[in-house]
């Protein structure tokens, strides 16, 4: 795969963040994509990097990482 090795989350999959907010969906600006293919296979073969942690477990890593910080600020 060209890609992540992983499809993104759907946007029906539960909040890994725990939070109870509601995802409101708005209209794209006009200049969006309407499709996202993000393609690491440039990485990979100029730098030898891929990913090294799982989509879910980055993201959890990221959510305790701001969560430890908005406590710092208050």
């Amino acid at each position: 795969m060209s890609g992540y090795d992983e499809p993104p989350l759907p946007s029906s999959s539960p909040s890994a963040s725990g939070s109870a907010s509601e995802i409101v969906y708005k209209d794209l600006p006009v200049d969006d994509p309407k499709v996202r293919q993000p393609d690491i296979t440039k990485a990979k073969g100029l730098l030898g990097w891929q990913p090294e942690v799982a989509l879910e477990a980055g993201l959890g890593e990221a959510i305790d990482y701001f969560r430890t910080k908005l406590k710092a600020v208050g």
